[in-house]
């Protein structure tokens, strides 16, 4: 059975494990390390992404994949958070040292446009409507990604699991890449959802 396991590396990590294209397990993983000291010091950085990576390889070494497949890092408005996240990413890939072989990279972009998450029509009438302050909420990359996962994998994820959604959409697209999709057991739709290579 060929295993993936997507990270959205982040202070809250979203992940999602793909055996046989089946949603097997999603969920997010928050570092032990008390966030109070964050922008304080410098040690403090440290300490978190340590936390979370053993998080991490908790998960691998339970889950034993194929394949484990990471989200690129993107720019933050927030040179603390930008920070944080390349500490997260280091201690990550330090601890998963053995799995190198089995760790993939994969921009943003790749799986947004891999798995036709731009924004409908709908969405961009509806934030014009907005830009006149005609309609409130803006429709962002993360609410297209959350409402993505709900549809293809029949959940029921709210905005703020957007993390999980990010996960669940980068193993789905490095599934879809790995021609890793034919066998589908989560919903019958699937299967038509992938069927173009994009």
């Amino acid at each position: 059975m060929f295993k993936i396991v997507g990270l959205d590396l982040a202070n809250t990590t979203g992940y999602a494990i793909l055996a046989e294209s089946k949603l097997t397990g999603y969920g997010v993983l928050n570092s032990t390390h008390p966030t109070e000291t964050f922008r304080c010091h410098d040690y403090t950085y440290i300490e978190r992404a340590k936390s979370l990576s053993r998080l991490c390889k908790e998960l691998i070494i339970k889950e034993s994949p194929d394949l484990i497949v990471i989200e690129q890092t993107n720019k933050s408005k927030s040179r603390f958070t930008q920070k944080q996240l390349e500490f997260i990413h280091y201690a990550v890939l330090e601890d998963l040292r053995e799995y190198r072989d089995k760790i993939i990279y994969i921009d943003t972009s790749a799986w947004r446009t891999g798995l036709s998450l731009n924004a409908t029509k709908e969405d961009r009438k509806h934030n014009a409507l907005v830009k006149k302050k005609l309609a409130r909420g803006k429709i962002t990359p993360k609410h297209r990604s959350v409402r993505w996962a709900n549809e293809t994998f029949d959940l029921t994820l709210k905005l703020k699991d957007n993390d999980i959604a990010d996960a669940i959409a980068l193993v789905a697209f490095a599934a879809k890449r790995q021609g890793r999709l034919s066998q589908v057991n989560a919903i019958s739709s699937i299967t038509d959802f992938f069927e173009e290579e994009t």
